[in-house]
């Protein structure tokens, strides 16, 4: 029995599970006539993976040998990498999200 790559060839669930980790995120992307398929790209470029595709009422899910066509009224959910890809010297990425700074007493946190 046969079955089809999910969402690209490149991504393992290692890998799914790994970018999660470093900060990445579940994103859905409308389109439409303003914001298409190229605007899209352009604010992603190769940090978004697309996993699923949802028109009107219809989930499709984005396998690695039929990439999807995007058109306006669609919307996309992708896996987004952050921006920032600074690797430290130990090869880990740099924290990118807000950290609570434990160092106050009031009772407030600064984030």
């Amino acid at each position: 029995m046969e079955g089809r790559t999910l969402f690209s060839g490149e991504l393992t669930y290692e890998e799914l599970d790994s970018a999660l980790d470093r900060g990445a995120t579940i994103k859905t992307t409308s389109l439409t006539d303003t914001f298409d398929a190229a605007a899209y790209r352009k604010l992603y470029g190769d940090r978004a993976v697309p996993l699923f595709v949802i028109d009107g009422k219809r989930l499709s899910v984005v396998t690695a040998d039929a990439k999807p066509t995007f058109r306006a009224g669609q919307s996309v959910v992708s896996l987004v990498r952050p921006e920032r890809a600074d690797v430290s010297a130990v090869g880990e990425p740099e924290p990118t999200v807000a950290t609570v700074d434990e160092t106050q007493t009031s009772g407030e946190a600064t984030i």
